[in-house]
């Protein structure tokens, strides 16, 4: 019953010319279902990822009432792609893990969703925690990310830049003095706190009040 519930879900998203409901509350929340499809079919849900951060989807999704609410499956998928670097995952091949990583930097980068992109680098922060080599793979995005105008406006970075500031110290990443010049123009208060946290010593903790 439960394959035939996830097979349901994902058929039904695939077809994005089918109708869909404008009600948030309609929208299915396709978590449980995607981290099954990583165990059993990780390539398909690699694919149906290239179909949900594709440019073609995205612009529909910005156009089309009917996708208003595909932020949802994004924002899931994000997090569920972050399996595949979970240490006992049998599927997680270097092939398979490099596609993750170009489709979390499209997501990064690109998405136009606030909160998918935030959830993200809450999804890169589970990865630093497993693999935490990975972390200084990820320097260069991060701050790309951190100055990105649309993580910010009239000088007062949105809750993704306290994220970001997050990924960063628990990936052991120093900050670029471009960086730091950032924030202490932020108007954001609590961006300004962490950084004030921030140590860059070797083996130094980022303490928190």
């Amino acid at each position: 019953m439960k394959n035939i519930v996830t097979l349901f879900f994902v058929v039904c998203f695939l077809n994005l010319d089918a109708k869909a409901s404008t009600q948030q509350e309609e929208t299915p929340w396709l978590m449980n279902a995607f981290l099954s499809m990583s165990q059993t079919q990780p390539d398909r849900l690699l694919k149906l990822a290239d179909n949900l951060f594709s440019e073609d989807a995205i612009r529909i999704s910005s156009v089309d009432s009917a996708q208003a609410f595909d932020w949802q499956h994004r924002l899931a998928m994000v997090s569920a792609l972050s399996e595949f670097f979970e240490p006992n995952f049998k599927s997680a091949t270097a092939v398979r893990k490099q596609k993750v990583r170009t489709l979390l930097k499209k997501a990064l980068h690109k998405d136009p969703a606030l909160i998918v992109r935030d959830g993200t680098v809450e999804s890169l922060r589970r990865i630093f925690q497993m693999q935490p080599a990975e972390a200084a793979t990820w320097k260069t995005d991060l701050e790309k990310s951190f100055l990105d105008s649309k993580n910010s406006a009239n000088g007062e970075g949105y809750f993704i830049r306290e994220t970001l500031l997050y990924a960063l110290r628990e990936g052991s990443l120093p900050l670029s003095k471009k960086i730091k010049a950032t924030t202490l123009k932020d108007k954001n208060k609590r961006i300004k706190e962490l950084v004030s946290l921030w140590d860059n010593s070797v083996g130094s903790n980022f303490k928190v009040k």
